[in-house]
């Protein structure tokens, strides 16, 4: 996966990422697709969800 193709999708899902965060952003979407992100349904029992979101990016 390439940054432009991150940087490519977010422009059509209308989403702002900055450049400085394209890397970070290709990579844990690739983790994710490959199976080597993220955490099974049982581990995710019991979890609270986050209670405040602030995204960096935004700023």
């Amino acid at each position: 996966m390439k940054e432009e193709l991150v940087a490519a999708w977010a422009q059509v899902l209308g989403v702002a990422i900055p450049d400085r965060r394209l890397t970070e952003v290709m990579q844990s979407l690739e983790g994710q697709i490959t199976g080597l992100g993220g955490l099974p349904a049982e581990e995710l029992q019991e979890v609270e969800p986050a209670v405040l979101f602030e995204p960096e990016w935004s700023e």
